[in-house]
């Protein structure tokens, strides 16, 4: 489990679509077994939707600079 978990997990609770090329994962073992978050089915965003490689690499490295 990670802090990065935590995204997917609330969007899948939201039944927002989750995008494959994203960090973290939904974390459906929090759920209880026969809840129905943990029987839903994850929704991911549709190919035309997801991130570049490249553009993910350009949003890290201009996360990286900034100075706080």
């Amino acid at each position: 489990i990670s802090i990065l978990d935590i995204f997917p997990t609330v969007l899948h609770i939201l039944d927002v679509p989750i995008s494959r090329n994203g960090d973290g994962k939904v974390l459906k073992e929090i759920f209880k077994e026969d809840s129905d978050l943990f029987n839903k089915e994850i929704i991911f965003s549709k190919e035309e939707d997801r991130v570049t490689v490249e553009e993910k690499n350009r949003i890290k490295n201009n996360l990286k600079n900034i100075k706080i």
